[in-house]
């Protein structure tokens, strides 16, 4: 089964290029902007990729590649998310390739909030960063390609992932708990959760799509771990698994909520704390009792580093 992947140097990716590599009676192929020095997998760059230098019978493209910032005051971003999968979109043909993965973001409902909302799938999309409007529009190129290319796709939407080689402000918020920073958490936080993603729910969901060709059956689906928890409580676990004697200071919630109101300080405060949770209610019917927790995927994450 040939296999190719864009953004494989990211952080997904990078998981993603080394999980399906090793799986048996798989060619790997990554799509890349300059091939490096190595023969472990199959290589074509995207100018190689567009002129169809290559005759190479794709079965399966998984495209990852993505800026990772919100805004940009160029091109950056509408040419790097929707610009791509358009140009990717328009030559799959040329590879006898009808089956596309596309990761996008839970960013296409919305950003964190105080409100205690869950988005599914049929929630209202109001996308508000140029990163997440970028996504919805590549989304709807897919939609429209599966109906003139005969495409067809899965469309994951992922909230807050973690693992090795992460750089988010959750990744952050770790590197400082490890080295015994003090760390703001909420006193009261059980109105305000969020849905995290483990690299090894993202390495499950993919093999099953490998291992279940018609699994890719033109649906879009929030993927996250079992349930969603607290900022606070994510904090607390990480802190007790790896002994860090950081110090946590709770704020209660009067204080909180005056940070909030701050015009400096309330965004983050609310996109850090902030509710936003994705139901998953496809992902666990596909995984069952093999979805991971995020109690399981911190553990995961820290021996993965030793």
């Amino acid at each position: 089964m040939n296999i190719a992947i864009t953004g494989a140097n990211g952080f997904i990716g990078s998981h993603l290029k080394n999980f399906i590599g090793n799986l048996k009676n798989i060619n790997l192929i990554l799509i890349v902007r300059n091939k490096e020095n190595s023969n472990d997998y199959n290589q074509l760059t995207y100018q190689d990729f567009f002129e169809a230098r290559s005759t190479i019978k794709i079965d399966l493209f998984i495209h990852l590649a993505s800026p990772n910032v919100d805004y940009a005051r160029d091109n950056l971003i509408k040419e790097g998310i929707a610009g791509l999968t358009n140009n990717i979109l328009k030559v799959l043909s040329k590879y006898s390739c009808s089956k596309f993965i596309f990761f996008s973001s839970g960013k296409v409902y919305g950003e964190s909030s105080l409100k205690n909302f869950i988005f599914d799938e049929t929630s209202e999309l109001n996308p508000v960063t140029d990163y997440a409007k970028s996504k919805l529009i590549a989304e709807e190129l897919i939609k429209e390609a599966s109906i003139k290319k005969e495409i067809n796709y899965l469309i994951y939407r992922l909230p807050f992932v973690y693992g090795t080689g992460m750089k988010s402000n959750i990744g952050l918020l770790l590197k400082c708990i490890e080295r015994s920073i003090p760390i703001f958490i909420l006193k009261n936080e059980n109105n305000l959760k969020k849905s995290f993603l483990s690299i090894g729910n993202i390495k499950k969901m993919i093999l099953h799509n490998i291992s279940h060709n018609s699994s890719i059956d033109n649906q879009v689906i929030n993927i996250s771990d079992a349930e969603p928890i607290s900022l606070t409580k994510f904090i607390r676990l990480y802190k007790e698994e790896t002994n860090s004697k950081s110090i946590l200071i709770p704020l209660n919630s009067f204080i909180f909520k005056l940070l909030t109101k701050t015009p400096l300080l309330g965004k983050f405060f609310i996109k850090v704390y902030g509710n936003f949770q994705l139901e998953n209610k496809k992902i666990k019917n596909i995984l069952k009792e093999d979805i991971i927790t995020t109690e399981r995927g911190i553990i995961n994450y820290i021996n993965d580093q030793q």
